[in-house]
């Protein structure tokens, strides 16, 4: 008899540590799905940050060629104003001798 009391504690026992291992792999599996949530609602944050990061980028860089595209044509602006200016001066010159 005291063999039988001796197995079902046994079987006791062994069946709360199978319960007992059971229920770390569940909270384990719920701490990963906590911490799934965590990143997936930080991942938005992410995305935008990193989209106005590009944008500030693109912007800075359309302004840069904004700027070089507005000293260009006032360079051309005098290019052709000094060209008209010696053209004249020959034109005058030319007709003096």
């Amino acid at each position: 008899m005291d063999e039988n009391k001796t197995e079902k504690s046994e079987t006791e026992n062994c069946k709360k540590a199978e319960e007992e291992t059971e229920n770390q792999k569940k909270l384990e599996a719920e701490k990963e799905l906590k911490s799934d949530k965590n990143l997936s609602e930080s991942l938005p944050e992410n995305l935008v940050q990193n989209e106005n990061a590009k944008k500030a980028s693109e912007t800075e860089s359309a302004e840069n060629y904004l700027e070089q595209l507005k000293y260009l044509q006032a360079d051309f602006e005098n290019f052709k104003k000094r060209v008209l200016k010696e053209r004249e001066e020959f034109v005058n010159t030319a007709n003096e001798n």
